[in-house]
């Protein structure tokens, strides 16, 4: 998904403007998995999101990415 989004960003020459008009939002707060924790609530399955975001980034620093983390109530 990164890459056609990176793919999409040079077709349209987002990095070379002043700031970026598309950007990646990693949403960990809302469980896919019915029964399942949102992935913010745990740690491994949050780490394998955060390393492919932080890889994409270090290829592109123009690359704007949320982060939307889950409410810790406890």
């Amino acid at each position: 998904m990164l890459d056609m989004i990176q793919a999409l960003r040079a077709d349209m020459h987002d990095a070379e403007g002043v700031s970026s008009r598309i950007a990646v939002e990693l949403n960990t707060s809302c469980p896919n998995i019915r029964g399942a924790p949102p992935p913010a609530y745990t740690p491994s399955a949050l780490r394998p999101l955060l390393e492919v975001l932080a890889r994409h980034y270090e290829k592109d620093r123009t690359l704007a990415i949320g982060l939307k983390l889950a409410p810790y109530t406890y």
